[in-house]
């Protein structure tokens, strides 16, 4: 079987500011929801050439992940020379179950039409 479209981040290389990878990430969404003691922040990794089928058509499949889930979801840019793009999730962990979920479920379905078009 083909290895999964979502993966664990590599660590992340050193930057001036923010306080490490995985952990309590706070309100890093800038929405201002995340204030509960329970909230918990993880990272995947994503080709950046499939960014733009999580984020959908001006952007309404990532805020649809969002809304479904409850979750904060950030999608990095790619660092120059790579080819990945880092999400984070930020919520409750049963949100961002969900939201792991649902970002798998719409990389299946949308990357399965692509390559049924081009066959």
């Amino acid at each position: 079987p083909p290895p999964p479209l979502l993966k664990p981040p590599p660590p992340p290389p050193p930057r001036g500011g923010g306080g490490g990878g995985f952990g309590g990430g706070g309100t890093r969404n800038g929405f201002g929801m995340m204030s509960g003691t329970d909230q918990t922040e993880a990272q995947v990794t994503i080709p950046k050439d499939l960014a733009g089928v999580i984020i959908g058509k001006a952007g309404a499949r990532i805020r649809k992940i969002r809304s479904e889930s409850g979750a904060g979801i950030t999608i990095e840019d790619a660092l120059p020379g790579s080819t990945d793009r880092i999400i984070t999730i930020t919520g409750l962990p049963d949100q961002i179950k969900m939201a792991q979920y649902l970002l798998q479920q719409s990389v299946h379905e949308n990357t399965n039409v692509a390559r049924n078009n081009y066959y």
